[in-house]
């Protein structure tokens, strides 16, 4: 199933079916879906995904813990930091 988000006349991004919509340099264009990549990772790119995995596991730790995130919130001072970001998904 596919999902559509924003107005009709709106922004309309999304995948229905085989058919991507989405906006290339300010146009709006519908696309073939695209599959899975056949090529494995790069060394570089395995290596930041764990650095995000890393660090999204510390920030959930630090989320939890009320004395922690009150540190850390000071120290980002506006900043968006990952354990907001993932508390947005909630």
């Amino acid at each position: 199933m596919g999902k559509i988000r924003g107005e009709i006349g709106g922004e309309i991004t999304g995948t229905i079916g085989d058919v991507t919509i989405s906006t290339w340099k300010g146009i709006k264009v519908a696309k073939r879906k695209r599959g899975a990549t056949t090529q494995p990772a790069t060394e570089g790119q395995a290596r930041q995904r764990g650095n995000f995995t890393f660090a999204s596991e510390f920030a959930k730790e630090v989320g939890a813990e009320p004395a922690k995130r009150a540190i850390y919130e000071a120290l980002a001072k506006g900043q968006t930091t990952t354990w907001r970001a993932l508390a947005m998904q909630d």
